[in-house]
């Protein structure tokens, strides 16, 4: 069967709404729909669940950020590499460092968690970069 170009293009653009439909379907609990207006589905969502997504978003790129830092610091201090080598080699570790410690904030249960998770390596990796630093390998 050959379709006309318009109602070619007509069913194309139904098919991809339906599949970006079935895509970003949420999974479990679904929030009522309250017409084409963007604040009732603003309303619906209860303040402690944006308060907990805004404080993983923030745990995510504060807490990433100083994990990923330390590490790097810590490695370049700890590798048995030249200078330049041990600071690119601790830079590029750095970029999955900070990949895991966002991936952590956003599978961890709770946002307490997913902070812990990030306090805890933040002040190991701090202690170890200061004991390198106390026995001379900076």
């Amino acid at each position: 069967m050959i379709l006309a170009g318009n109602q070619m293009l007509l069913r194309m653009r139904i098919f991809i709404i339906n599949i970006a439909g079935l895509l970003v379907r949420p999974v479990g609990r679904t929030i009522p729909f309250q017409g084409r207006n963007m604040k009732g589905k603003l309303a619906t969502l209860p303040m402690s669940y944006r308060l907990a997504v805004t404080s993983r978003v923030l745990a995510a790129v504060f807490g990433g950020y100083l994990v990923a830092a330390l590490a790097s610091v810590t490695l370049t201090m700890w590798l048995p590499l030249s200078r330049a080598e041990a600071v690119v080699t601790g830079m590029t570790i750095s970029f999955l460092v900070y990949l895991v410690a966002v991936l952590w904030c956003f599978a961890c249960r709770t946002a307490w968690s997913a902070w812990v998770g990030l306090l805890v390596p933040s002040v190991i990796l701090a202690t170890v970069s200061g004991a390198a630093r106390g026995l001379g390998f900076a």
